[in-house]
């Protein structure tokens, strides 16, 4: 559910300027081909075509036991929260005047629509998900993130203020750290054809200051260069084709992973404890490892009692042990436990052998990658 939290924001179209004349439903579906083209960029995990279809037919109002109930359940679960978050974000202010100005009215609004759309516990799921937005929206200052460049870089900046993100727009690497020592930024994006100077260098300096994320924007797809950068201190390296509403999609979900971890996280020098429906490997790794923590993650799978542990030397992964499992396949195997677990971490200076000699993205996205395969 979370990776599709993630997708269908991005699949939403633009907004219709209002009901279709002489229909009682406005229809949501603009933009089909944009969608698809989409969802295959995200590694969407269902067929595409098909959720789309069953999305549709949720919207016409078909019978479940006719179009819909054909499916795989799975699809349907997934063209179902699909409905509820096009609903909601596109057709509710439109169908509910008196909804965009009163938030209960709108929650009131998704919990009639689950009645033909989804069902009413995918609804408050996903109320849960709007409530819990808007209460850590209120609770300080929106994130700022420094951005170095020049019209591509705003144009950026202008997706990510369209996500709760504060950018400030800087055309000079010096003035970027300057303004970082004043205010330590949420994370620092730079567009490394569009500025002066050694960007290799300010990565080098900027990340003496580990406690913000550092982006580039490349545009050669040379995996030498994008090599060189990640060893000089980015996290991430967006190369071509550049689609920017994703690129600020993976900005704001870095950011809100590395709150979770600081939130949860108990004073300097303990440790901090969660349970996997709480608070995911994945975004606990990802968090870690954007952070440059030196930690020892110990978890265990609470249905079975099956015992694992993770070494992070300065966000990277040097060692994992699950049972006989040892390297990449023990990480592997702690993502097929999905839901089913707990951990805890803990501050670590020494660490084994290594055993993992990937990067924890690539080591990740591997681990996902045969999940799906296990599930289908």
């Amino acid at each position: 559910m979370d990776g599709l939290h993630l997708a269908v924001h991005l699949l939403v179209p633009p907004a219709p300027a209002g009901p279709t004349p002489g229909s009682a439903t406005p229809l949501p579906f603009t933009d089909f081909p944009r969608s698809r083209e989409i969802a295959v960029r995200l590694r969407f995990p269902w067929p595409i075509e098909k959720v789309l279809d069953a999305c549709f037919a949720l919207f016409l109002r078909a019978r479940t036991q006719d179009m819909v109930g054909k499916l795989d359940p799975e699809i349907v679960q997934a063209a179902r929260i699909l409905a509820l978050v096009w609903y909601y974000r596109i057709l509710a202010p439109i169908r509910e005047p008196d909804a965009a100005r009163d938030p209960a009215a709108l929650r009131n609004a998704l919990r009639r629509a689950a009645t033909r759309l989804a069902t009413l516990e995918l609804a408050e799921k996903y109320i849960g998900i709007i409530e819990e937005r808007e209460a850590a929206s209120q609770r300080g200052p929106a994130a700022q993130v420094l951005l170095v460049g020049g019209e591509r870089i705003a144009d950026l900046g202008a997706r990510l203020s369209r996500l709760g993100i504060r950018p400030v727009v800087t055309r000079d690497l010096d003035d970027a750290l300057a303004m970082a020592e004043r205010r330590a930024p949420e994370a620092i994006v730079v567009d490394h054809d569009a500025v002066p100077g050694h960007v290799d260098h300010f990565a080098r300096v900027a990340k003496l200051n580990a406690t913000f994320l550092l982006y580039v924007v490349a545009d050669a797809d040379d995996p030498a260069v994008t090599l060189g950068l990640l060893d000089a201190g980015f996290d991430d390296v967006f190369t071509p084709p550049h689609d920017f509403d994703l690129t600020a999609a993976k900005i704001v979900r870095a950011i809100a992973s590395r709150s979770r971890v600081r939130s949860a996280a108990q004073p300097a020098g303990r440790d901090f404890s969660a349970t996997f429906s709480a608070f995911s490997f994945l975004d606990l790794a990802q968090a870690l490892g954007n952070s440059r923590k030196s930690v020892r993650i110990e978890l265990r799978r609470t249905s079975t009692g099956e015992e694992a542990s993770l070494y992070l030397d300065q966000g990277r992964p040097v060692h994992a042990t699950c049972g006989p499992l040892v390297g990449a396949e023990a990480v592997y195997r702690v993502i097929s436990w999905e839901d089913d677990g707990e951990f805890t971490v803990y501050p670590e200076t020494e660490f084994p052998e290594p055993t993992i000699h990937d990067t924890l993205e690539g080591l990740l996205m591997e681990g996902c990658r045969l999940l799906d395969e296990a599930r289908r």
